[in-house]
């Protein structure tokens, strides 16, 4: 991509195990904790070249976190000071919200009970992970199926990823009206969504791993399931570094603005779906199969489609002439 011009600033990936290994095959490059950025070499310009998870997919990544709390698979027991964070309080909220005639929430079955489909959906994890769920829980927090399972610290949880997002995947521009200002692209090195992202998101994640390693009588396997897991912690903590230097870089290099939707895989990930949508109820394609999909999206994404040479059939190249002269009508009658 540098032969042909592009100036590469970033790379975007989900966090496979693959992915992970590249990270850490640069690690004498970067931070000691976690690596997030490295020297582009093949810039020739010592441009760094920044890693960044893939926002959607982290959201997902924390949302299925909470879901195993205390449900689901019941993996992980989440705690944050003293209060517990149970999926079992976004469960109930959802029984005591159903039958609602005015929804202050976008809960449904699909949000609450996961599948491994559902659990794919980025936008059944934001919905959860949300201001609104937040606000509900407070508001309900008394009833008797809530009371039991309600923490504050869980409503503290939601609000911070919701803005997280906000500020990661946002990109309205400003001259829209739009009342949430997180979503707004950037354009100052003074923003203070920099400062939230790189200072309260980060002490939030540090103070959560220090309450559950100081707490005493736990082994350190059950210490683990009380937090967020490594790896998407991890993940999100590479991805706010990269996310600010990325944005600081490339406005101070003159862009006059930096729209955080264009920093995710959702173009490629839109085009892998239409692949799979080609081969129907084929799970397991073959390279074969991918490419022939592929090259029949081009040729059907062509202006036309050529005919061929063989056949019983002849191209025809006709050109359409189009006649602008008025029709002739009928003169009115004068009485």
């Amino acid at each position: 991509m540098e032969e042909t011009g592009a100036k590469v600033i970033a790379v975007i990936f989900d966090g496979a195990s693959v992915n992970r290994k590249f990270l850490t095959m640069n690690s004498n490059f970067g931070n000691t904790k976690f690596v997030h950025v490295t020297m582009n070499v093949a810039s020739g310009d010592s441009r760094p070249l920044y890693f960044m998870v893939d926002p959607p997919h982290l959201m997902k990544t924390f949302r299925n976190c909470l879901a195993n709390s205390y449900s689901h698979r019941r993996s992980r027991t989440l705690w944050k000071n003293g209060q517990p964070l149970s999926w079992e309080a976004i469960e109930a909220l959802y029984k005591i919200t159903k039958n609602d005639k005015f929804k202050t929430t976008k809960l449904t079955k699909a949000h609450v009970r996961l599948s491994s489909f559902s659990c794919m959906k980025v936008i059944l994890a934001c919905q959860v992970l949300s201001n609104s769920v937040a606000e509900a829980l407070l508001r309900n927090k008394e009833h008797p199926l809530l009371k039991e399972v309600f923490s504050q610290e869980l409503v503290d949880f939601l609000r911070i990823m919701n803005r997280t997002f906000d500020c990661l995947n946002g990109g309205v521009h400003s001259t829209k009206k739009n009342i949430n200002s997180d979503l707004n692209e950037y354009f100052s090195l003074d923003d203070p969504r920099f400062q939230f992202l790189q200072e309260t998101v980060l002490t939030y994640l540090e103070d959560w791993e220090n309450d559950v390693l100081k707490r005493k009588g736990f082994t350190k396997e059950q210490k683990l399931k009380m937090m967020i897991s490594f790896q998407s912690m991890e993940a999100l903590k590479i991805t706010l570094h990269s996310f600010v230097q990325v944005t600081k870089f490339l406005i101070m290099n003159g862009a006059p603005s930096v729209s955080s939707r264009n920093m995710n895989q959702d173009p490629l990930e839109q085009y892998f779906s239409i692949l799979r949508r080609c081969g129907g109820s084929n799970e397991n394609p073959t390279l074969k199969g991918v490419l022939h999909s592929r090259q029949s999206l081009h040729v059907q994404g062509s202006t036309f489609l050529a005919g061929g040479s063989r056949g019983n059939t002849e191209v025809l190249k006709r050109q359409l002439e189009i006649d602008e002269t008025p029709l002739p009508s009928r003169k009115k009658s004068q009485k």
